[in-house]
């Protein structure tokens, strides 16, 4: 059985995908996420006057195909790593 979204009542696109549940799964999947969200931040968009950076995006990506609470998970953890002073530069 697989869970679903408090939100919209159905699964993520991550439960759809791999239904099995375990800490290995999440941990991976926020890692994967934190790193996205890494790489995104070197990213710029040359627009005038301000350059953008992909981090929007990508928040929005692991918000939609991860679902809420992986999504929260991997932008706590991602500020987290950036408070205890790591660079991502």
């Amino acid at each position: 059985m697989t869970k679903t979204s408090p939100a919209t009542g159905r699964p993520s696109l991550i439960e759809r995908l791999w239904p099995s549940s375990g800490a290995g799964r999440t941990v991976a999947f926020i890692i994967a996420g934190v790193l996205a969200l890494t790489a995104s931040a070197k990213l710029q968009l040359p627009f005038w006057p301000v350059p953008m950076t992909l981090r929007s995006l990508v928040v929005l990506l692991v918000d939609v195909t991860c679902g809420a609470r992986f999504g929260a998970a991997t932008v706590l953890a991602y500020l987290f790593w950036l408070d205890q002073g790591t660079s991502i530069c």
